[in-house]
């Protein structure tokens, strides 16, 4: 007779913890674009950095330079899975220290920020916010700026 297959052994959830930041500079906000390799390769995020306990950083970096995190509670909490690992996020407001973005970063224009290709967490954010009466919706704007709503 024939062995049937055995089901292969599951990983172990991977705890992860992220704080993403909402940084708002009049009718936009800072979106980073992720690797073109990768994880959600080239999907743009809100700027995330990952709290690490001991050891190094898994899925995002530690630090995002030119940041600087708003005092007092964050605007939310979320929860989010990929694969075997289990993301809680605290969504704060913040600012940049200067006119620099940080790599990979670009100004998004509200308008059409649905239509964007962002990243599941990233949809989570936009819906958290919008709801307290934030953010919203992306489109290039006269200061080049990417606008996705903009008329052809």
């Amino acid at each position: 007779a024939q062995e049937l297959p055995h089901a292969r052994a599951r990983r172990a959830p991977l705890a992860v913890e992220l704080e993403i930041f909402v940084v708002e500079e009049g009718r936009r906000v800072l979106l980073t674009r992720r690797p073109e390799t990768g994880r959600m390769a080239g999907l743009l995020e809100f700027p995330t950095r990952e709290r690490v306990a001991n050891g190094r950083a898994r899925l995002w970096p530690e630090d995002l330079p030119g940041l600087v995190p708003a005092a007092g509670m964050p605007l939310g909490e979320l929860a989010h899975t990929i694969t075997h690992h289990r993301i809680r996020v605290s969504v704060r407001g913040a600012r940049l220290r200067g006119r620099r973005l940080p790599d990979g970063a670009c100004w998004v224009e509200r308008r059409g920020l649905a239509e964007l290709a962002l990243t599941g967490l990233a949809r989570k954010v936009l819906a958290l916010i919008s709801a307290r009466g934030r953010a919203g919706t992306a489109g290039v704007s006269s200061s080049g700026t990417l606008d996705a709503g903009a008329p052809p």
